[in-house]
């Protein structure tokens, strides 16, 4: 494997918040809690009699759940898919020149791969590489397998009537565009102070991707916010079902 050092790190920002994936780790966290009230809801207001007439609070409810709690958890999970899927490219196409060596090398700017002498090769210790691994499954793949679940509850439901399938896609369009919208006008901080916005905010804490990587994660996410509503929301109003055992 040629030359190790042990001391490589991963080239970070000065505050782990500066991630876009801590935004999203936490709006995968929200979409979750959102899904299991959407499923509590139908079973708590889904089983009355049929003869019954929806209460006003039932159709504030109705209202509540249908174009608040749906799009913003059917956001969180379709953001989280995109964040996994850009997470592995990045190990792949993004990863050496996310390496940073102390010492000589990092008076040097050398990163792996780079200003190394001829012929010579450099690799990462055990450790290290381990850790990379384990970072990777426990912030990327585990939310993106808590959004497979979160879409899993979502299409067990029912929206009312009154909740149209094309204002809940539009609305997690508008979530998707708040949510990045809050992230690239949200300053990330290195150490000596200076801040980011926008897209070189995105070159400091991702160590100057290429644009082209983020394409996935936005596909992946625009068509998970077409899918699902258009598939797998049903029309029937949850909360007129009746239950046999009412009858």
């Amino acid at each position: 494997m040629g030359d190790c050092e042990e001391n490589a790190h991963y080239k970070m920002p000065a505050r782990h918040e500066d991630f876009y994936t801590t935004w999203s780790f936490f709006m995968c966290c929200i979409a979750a809690v959102l899904a299991v009230v959407y499923v509590i809801a139908q079973g708590a207001l889904g089983c009355r009699p049929a003869s019954s007439r929806p209460s006003k609070v039932v159709d504030v409810l109705q209202g509540i759940v249908g174009y608040g709690v749906v799009p913003v958890a059917l956001w969180g999970a379709a953001n989280s898919l995109g964040v996994l899927a850009t997470s592995q490219q990045f190990l792949g196409w993004n990863f050496t020149q996310s390496i940073q060596f102390p010492g000589k090398r990092a008076e040097d700017g050398a990163q792996l791969g780079k200003g190394k002498p001829a012929g010579a090769q450099l690799g990462m210790s055990l450790p290290f590489a381990d850790a990379v691994f384990k970072d990777n499954f426990v912030v990327h793949i585990v939310p993106g397998l808590a959004a497979f679940v979160v879409l899993l509850l979502l299409a067990t439901g029912r929206n009312g009537p009154k909740v149209n399938r094309w204002f809940v896609m539009l609305a997690g369009f508008v979530c998707m565009l708040l949510f990045l919208a809050l992230y690239l006008a949200t300053p990330a901080v290195d150490e000596n102070g200076k801040k980011y916005f926008g897209w070189d905010k995105v070159k400091y804490v991702y160590n100057d991707p290429q644009p082209w990587m983020f394409v996935t994660q936005l596909v992946l996410s625009a068509l998970t916010l077409v899918i699902v509503p258009s598939c797998l929301l049903n029309r029937e109003n949850p909360w007129a079902t009746a239950c046999k055992s009412s009858r």
